[in-house]
């Protein structure tokens, strides 16, 4: 399925799978090769919960309305995903701004993460979700 990069955001993403809701986002490492990791923390004890990983990121797009006291963990809403194929990859990158060649991939992943305050949103080869705590 194509996604409609013409409507607004939250309406092209409501096709879009879910894969985490009503998590905290108490960590964000960047990799030395490119990748990203998110730790997760869960609402009630504050113990790790998920931690998502995205290797091999091309495009990333931010939207922050926080506070200067505001700071992690913070309540994420909801994390969606959504493989895309050559043609949804193309009109992800026009939509994103994406600057350079489309990459060759054998997979492409479009990942939302939102909250009221945090809105990021890009591709990547590689979308990982973990109930175990990994390094890298």
């Amino acid at each position: 399925m194509m996604i409609n990069f013409k409507l607004r955001p939250y309406e092209w993403q409501k096709s879009m799978e879910i894969v985490l809701e009503n998590a905290n986002l108490d960590k964000i490492r960047i990799l030395d090769n490119g990748g990203i990791v998110f730790d997760f923390i869960d609402s009630y004890k504050g113990a790790f919960y998920k931690q998502i990983m995205c290797m091999n990121i091309w495009e990333i797009s931010a939207d922050m309305n926080l506070s200067v006291d505001e700071q992690l963990p913070l309540f994420i809403g909801d994390i969606r995903v959504e493989k895309l194929n050559k043609a949804s990859m193309k009109e992800a990158c026009k939509y994103l701004n994406y600057g350079f060649t489309m990459p060759e991939s054998e997979e492409y992943n479009l990942v939302c993460i939102n909250s009221g305050e945090l809105s990021l949103v890009f591709v990547c080869e590689k979308f990982i979700i973990s109930d175990e705590y990994l390094e890298e």
